[in-house]
């Protein structure tokens, strides 16, 4: 089989399962219901990669955003801190999910369903007013204000980046999100190795290494030299709206994430050159060491 057959094969394994699919819309519903009965609340929909479309396997958590309407909003003389909207989503899910670990990570509030297998984070936001940004074709699209991490809140909408980012993958030939989970999946088989989906996503749309006719082997590679070359480095939103978005969130976690991108380069390099002269078995060698073993051999 040749590399771009292979690497469609492993596309379609890492995609989620309708079990996953069914199991999170379950969990869109009931949590949706418990914050209603508690809270005042706007809506409940989907957000992050399962709503973008570039979830992976049994490694993408389900993300939902609890739009809290303006009644919850003030807290005395003024507004309420994000912590304090935290703790209220928190308190009315935990009357719920009486045997669900529940916990509070300083932007959600996480359900840790089948033993942390599946686990939920639930954003609290509130509806920040319309996009007034340079991109004239989202002007009048929601922005929301959710959790930043530190009780304050950050300005988001998840649905001109969900609009955007379509956009784009459909602009690449629709290979944009499937090596955006490509790279998701090759840090989830590393350890202790963190890299935020948003920022690939972003990452890939913004420097165009998608468009045209290239290969996954080749956007991948690309993407892995510009990982390391930027040392695991943010990125500024290019639509003006959630400032900079972080490449990886845990302590020490650019560094690790720049030298693992160069390792990763270098070896995708090596396949790249294998593939080029006819010789499959090596540049299947070169990429299995890249996904550490997970490549169809």
């Amino acid at each position: 089989m040749a590399i771009s057959g292979r690497f469609s094969t492993l596309i379609e394994r890492i995609a989620p399962s309708p079990t996953e699919v069914s199991t999170y819309s379950t969990h869109l519903r009931t949590i949706s219901s418990a914050v209603e009965s508690v809270l005042d609340i706007n809506r409940t929909e989907r957000i992050g990669s399962f709503s973008r479309g570039t979830a992976v396997r049994g490694v993408s958590d389900l993300d939902l955003m609890v739009v809290l309407s303006s009644n919850e909003r003030k807290w005395g003389r003024g507004d309420t801190t994000s912590t304090t909207a935290l703790r209220k989503v928190k308190d009315a899910l935990s009357g719920r999910f009486v045997s669900t670990t529940i916990r509070n990570s300083g932007s959600a509030v996480v359900l840790s369903f089948a033993a942390g297998h599946r686990p939920v984070d639930v954003v609290p936001a509130f509806y920040a007013g319309p996009y007034h940004g340079a991109a004239e074709q989202f002007r009048n699209y929601p922005t929301f204000r959710i959790p930043d991490g530190s009780g304050r809140w950050l300005e988001t909408s998840p649905q001109i980046h969900d609009a955007a980012l379509a956009a784009e993958d459909q602009r690449s030939g629709f290979k944009l999100k499937r090596v955006a989970a490509l790279a998701k999946y090759w840090a989830a088989v590393r350890e202790h190795l963190i890299l935020h989906s948003f920022h690939t996503e972003i990452f890939i749309a913004s420097s165009g290494i998608s468009i045209g006719p290239r290969s996954y082997a080749a956007i991948l590679h690309e993407l892995f030299r510009k990982l390391s070359d930027r040392g695991g480095r943010g990125i500024r939103d290019p639509l003006g709206i959630s400032g900079v978005i972080p490449a990886s969130s845990s302590p020490g976690g650019a560094g690790r994430l720049a030298a693992a991108a160069g390792t990763a380069a270098y070896h995708s390099a090596k396949a790249l050159e294998a593939e080029e002269s006819n010789n499959v078995p090596e540049a299947v060698r070169q990429w299995r060491i890249v996904f550490a073993g997970s490549f169809p051999s």
